[in-house]
């Protein structure tokens, strides 16, 4: 079974990708970036979905670490906010999905299934 990190500071997105994506996938679940990296150092993970905006840090940042230590992660942007430049950012690091808040757990389950599967850029 696929690991999949959400990383997010709301404690009701975390409950429901968690519960949403559970049947399908091995989820831990991390309230920002520091506990993520602090997950990252001792799990291996398949995939991450991560916020843009938390208190402790840029989610963009642990695009980035991702891209730097582990480029054969899955990084999926979920983010209430975005402007052009991240969604390009976010296109220069490869991330393989920037959804928006409202999300659809569909959506992103087929996103996660269909990455697994497609060769890596």
């Amino acid at each position: 079974m696929k690991t999949v990190l959400v990383v997010d500071d709301e404690p009701l997105i975390r409950w429901s990708l968690r519960e949403g994506l559970k049947d399908q996938f091995r989820i831990l679940a991390a309230a920002g970036v520091t506990e993520a990296l602090c997950l990252l150092a001792r799990e291996p993970v398949d995939a991450v979905l991560t916020d843009l905006k938390m208190p402790d840090g840029n989610g963009m940042e642990l695009v980035e670490y991702l891209r730097r230590h582990r480029p054969s992660t899955r990084v999926f942007v979920i983010t209430a906010l975005g402007s052009s430049d991240t969604v390009e950012r976010c296109l220069q690091l490869n991330v393989h999905g920037y959804i928006r808040k409202p999300f659809d757990l569909r959506l992103i389950r087929d996103m996660i299934q269909m990455s697994a599967v497609s060769p890596q850029r």
